[in-house]
């Protein structure tokens, strides 16, 4: 069997041991080789993928030569019968005759069988592996590179699990220290693992894994670890001076008697009971947190063995750490406070222990059973809120932690800041107020996966309302709305870092500059105080004010690889800001569909359906705009992309058809002028989607057909207009449609009027520079190139404004070689969307201008 090795190393043998070494002497058949076998879905591959892959510059023909000669090579070194073809378009390999260890590696994951995974994974995917001019490789293996790393942490963490369950700790710490080998700058798997430790009474084991992880952050990142793990690691070495290597077990472990359970109401886990009630809806189902050292020492590592009740919370009294015995009573009041003010919010029903001192679970707006089965017996609690007070220059100070039963994973350690013993109830409300707020959280299904890692502590519960709602309003697009939302979470909690930049981050899409501005600079003020992922997106904020799209781009990925679930669309995006067409579609696709982080109702598929337009595939873009009619995206929007594909492919009479039904659709609320400027296509009317496709006819030569649909439009817009629709926006819409229509004269009126009325509009300059371009007023159309460059001092974003439309001038003037470098500036790294601007008709056959449109990745 020939044995091909590409983790952690590059080795290919035959079966009798001998290295081939003619293959590993040619690099993109070596790559060939290595897709074939580790490329999901295992088994058959097209031809046709696999040549925009390995020969994207060449034509069909001579990548199909191409690839016919690879495979020549390849069946010639490895022998008959291990590379098969399957008809005339789809190749794969005889798994009976070829082995790889990477395919091996994940049918063990797949098979459970984790150690034996874990063996097999040696390191990264082709390390250091690299072959020229095969751009679409490249971004598979680094995805592919990713996607295998993710999965061996993950099965070493799950070997955590079931070592740490059966008491095996030292085991646990091995798995563990591998899992944060292969994930370096997962905080929360760092903290895990010094709690591993702090339990096996390494601590000195602990301090170097932290000493190690914050010279790792200083060093790849610029940044230092969040404060929770420093209060991790400090409460560890505290305890280390205070107590000696033993640790303090014994003094927690007779709080091990849970006061009480905690139930979510049945009604609150329905999707339906969110939007009848939003500030009802939250529950404990999707709690994230872990088994901090406090848990633990309690008994509760057999939870990881026992099924848990994800609407079930256990709060547990806080451990007494001061020397005064007679303070313990104040851990059960801690604890009693949590409960009601869990109970206060509606979100959970308190039920008392029973006879035996177990807790049991109920819903609310059910009596008690009489015979309420034992926890103990059953299922246990999905969430765990327990902790600790001790005293610190005679005040007293609370910690909590908050954890899932379920994934043994830290989410929270809540930390008051000391008050005076006689005051301790002002730091007992604070802590309630956030413990609520983190099991409000933690019941977010779309919050789940990454709320833990952006914010610091949890906010409080009356903050996190106002947040989820403005969460809900902004996945389905409504900056707008969640604006007021926002302010009024970061006016009820300070600390709340991450809603205040989520206010920043709406304002930049409702294209308020000064005041997205005005917050990012106050938090950049404090960056130190900023845990590594409100860093990351604080940085790519700045990085829009500088038009800085790669230092952008790299503080999404950065960010993505700290939370994928929040921060893939956001890389999709910013690779197609930097022409990376390819690398959007691999990140979508493994996005999918259905995440509430894509930029709300047919975002995900706009997106989709334009990166494939930019790579030239208008049959796959046509296969994603016919399913994003079938989603739950407004049905305008989902027409607006099928009639881009279609016009795309030359398809008239279709595109005739789509127009006669977008007649009968009704109007969703349409762009601004601005949004409209800068891409934001959001179609909402029949009119903006028949300019759209006379845009897209006439970028592929359908001049006539373009023509006709644009006559089309200004018959729609007429007739509207008889009906007293006389917006602005609607204006600006006329006047673009009288521009595309190459009626000068008319559309010269139009942009006159709106420009009188808002003389600050630069967009309304732009067109009269243009129009006068088209009109051969060279003198008038140079006067306002001049005047974009008095302008670009004021201007939010100078280049994508001012440049923007020099560019356009530049290009209807004649001016190619002025227009390429204002365009290179606009986009450095190229840009599909020119294609379709008729403004850069007279380049469209340029060779360089091809090369600047041309997708770089």
């Amino acid at each position: 069997m020939i044995r091909l090795r590409t983790l952690g190393t590059l080795d290919l043998t035959h079966p009798h041991g001998l290295e081939l070494r003619a293959v590993l002497a040619q690099p993109r058949r070596v790559a060939l080789l290595a897709y074939l076998a580790v490329a999901q879905p295992r088994g058959f591959h097209r031809r046709d993928h696999v040549l925009t892959l390995f020969w994207p510059e060449h034509d069909t023909e001579r990548a199909r030569s191409s690839l016919n000669r690879a495979i020549y090579f390849l069946r010639r070194e490895l022998g008959d019968g291990v590379i098969l073809s399957r008809g005339a378009e789809e190749l794969g390999l005889d798994s009976e005759k070829f082995w790889c260890d990477a395919a091996a590696f994940e049918e063990a994951l797949d098979g459970t069988e984790l150690n034996r995974a874990l063996e097999l994974y040696r390191g990264d995917l082709l390390p250091g592996f690299f072959t020229s001019r095969a751009e679409g490789f490249e971004r598979w293996l680094e995805a592919t590179r990713s996607r295998l790393r993710d999965r061996a942490a993950s099965a070493a963490w799950r070997c955590v699990s079931e070592n740490e369950s059966r008491g095996e700790l030292a085991l646990a710490a091995v798995y563990a220290r591998r899992a944060v080998e292969l994930a370096p700058f997962d905080e929360v798997g760092v903290r895990r693992l010094l709690t591993l430790l702090d339990r096996a009474g390494d601590r000195a084991g602990a301090t170097r894994i932290y000493k190690e992880f914050a010279e790792r952050m200083a060093h790849e990142l610029d940044l230092a670890p969040s404060p929770e793990t420093r209060a991790h690691i400090e409460d560890i070495q505290s305890r280390e001076l205070a107590n000696g290597a033993s640790g303090d077990v014994d003094t927690v472990a007779s709080a091990a008697q849970p006061v009480s359970a905690i139930d979510v109401p049945a009604s609150a886990t329905t999707s339906q009971g969110f939007h009848r009630s939003p500030r009802r809806a939250w529950t404990a189902a999707g709690a994230v947190a872990a088994i901090a050292g406090l848990t633990w020492a309690l008994g509760l590592p057999a939870l990881a063995k026992r099924p848990t009740d994800p609407r079930t919370v256990f709060v547990i009294p806080f451990a007494n750490r001061t020397p005064d015995h007679a303070m313990d009573d104040l851990g059960r009041v801690a604890a009693g406070q949590i409960i009601q003010s869990l109970s206060a919010t509606g979100l959970v029903n308190a039920v008392p222990p029973d006879a035996r001192g177990s807790a049991v679970r109920s819903t609310v707006g059910a009596s008690l059973p009489g015979d309420a089965p034992d926890l103990a017996a059953g299922s246990y609690a999905g969430t765990i809120v327990s902790g600790a007070f001790h005293l610190e220059a005679g005040r007293v100070v609370f910690q909590a932690w908050i954890t899932d039963a379920r994934r043994n994973r830290i989410a929270w350690a809540v930390r008051t800041p000391s008050a005076p013993v006689d005051s301790a109830a002002r730091a007992i409300d604070e802590l309630s107020r956030r413990i609520t707020g983190a099991v409000a959280a933690l019941g977010t299904p779309s919050l789940t996966p990454w709320f833990p890692i952006a914010t610091s502590s949890p906010p409080a519960f009356d903050a996190f309302q106002e947040f989820a709602e403005a969460s809900e309003l902004q996945s389905r697009g409504f900056d707008q709305d969640a604006v007021p939302h926002l302010r009024r979470a970061v006016a009820l909690d300070t600390t709340f870092t991450w809603a205040r930049l989520q206010l920043a981050s709406a304002y930049y899409n409702l294209f308020e500059q000064a005041a997205a501005d005005s917050i990012a600079d106050a938090l950049n003020g404090d960056r130190e105080s900023l845990n590594p992922l409100q860093r990351l997106w604080l940085t790519w904020m700045l990085t829009v004010r500088t038009e800085d799209k790669l230092a952008g781009y790299r503080a999404m990925r950065a960010a993505a690889e700290l939370a994928p679930e929040r921060f893939l669309f956001n890389v999709a995006q910013r690779a197609m800001a930097l022409n990376r067409p390819h690398e959007a579609i691999d990140v979508l696709e493994r996005l999918g569909p259905d995440s509430p982080h894509a930029g709300g109702p047919g975002a995900y598929w706009s997106l989709l359906a334009r990166s494939y337009h930019a790579v030239g595939d208008a049959q796959r873009e046509l296969r994603v705009a016919r399913a994003a009619r079938h989603s739950n995206i407004e049905p305008m929007i989902a027409l607006s992309l099928q009639v881009r594909a279609l016009a795309s492919l030359g398809r008239t009479t279709d595109v005739q058809a789509l127009l006669d039904t977008a007649l009968t659709l009704p109007m969703e609320h349409g762009p601004t002028p601005l949004q409209l400027m800068v891409g934001i296509a959001r179609v909402s009317s029949p009119g903006q989607l028949m300019v759209s496709a006379a845009k897209e006819l006439r970028a592929h030569g359908h001049e006539d057909d373009a023509q006709t649909v644009l006559a089309r439009a200004l018959d729609w817009y007429r007739a509207q207009s008889v009906h007293g629709v006389t917006s602005e926006a609607r204006r600006f819409e006329i006047a673009s449609a009288l521009y595309l229509a190459r009626d000068w004269a008319a559309a010269d009126t139009a942009f006159q009027a709106l420009a009188a009325a808002d003389t600050a509009n630069v967009i309304y300059l732009g067109f009269l520079g243009t129009i006068a371009a088209r009109r051969n007023d060279e003198a008038t159309a140079r006067r306002i190139i001049a005047k974009f460059d008095s302008l670009r001092p004021s201007l939010p974003q100078p280049r994508a404004i001012a440049g923007y439309w020099q560019a356009k001038i530049s290009s209807i003037l004649g001016d190619e070689r002025d227009a390429l470098l204002l365009m290179s500036e606009v986009w450095p790294q190229g840009d599909s969307g020119p294609h379709m601007d008729f403004d850069h008709e007279r380049m469209w056959s340029s060779e360089e201008f091809r090369r600047f449109i041309r997708p770089r990745g």
